[in-house]
């Protein structure tokens, strides 16, 4: 059974656990926050690889390329200061759910 791209994420599990769908594509969070309401009811396959890993994004206005700027780098100074890790491992219910962004160099 198809949805459309916008469908709750709820009703995509939802569908799962009743047996009107095979598969849903979501985030790790969401499937961890669906199974503590319904234990047992999905299985991750892609546990150890995920199959596809996308970005987040923000909306800016058009053309304001001097903001995107802004945000680009500040969001790179705060990634690598380790403030987003820190800020994930304090909130995380369990480590894994959420994606880190990986550094451009090897820290010592």
């Amino acid at each position: 059974m198809g949805l459309p791209q916008l469908s709750e994420i709820s009703t995509m599990l939802l569908n799962i656990k009743t047996g009107k769908a095979d598969v849903a594509f979501v985030e790790p969070y969401f499937a961890y926050e669906f199974l503590k309401k319904n234990p047992g009811s999905l299985k991750n396959i892609a546990a150890k690889k995920p199959i596809r890993v996308f970005p987040n994004t923000i909306l800016i206005g058009k053309g304001d390329l001097v903001f995107g700027r802004f945000i680009d780098n500040a969001l790179g100074e705060i990634i690598s200061l380790g403030i987003i890790d820190k800020l994930l491992k304090k909130y995380e219910p369990e480590p894994g759910l959420f994606y880190r962004t990986a550094l451009p160099y090897r820290p010592n």
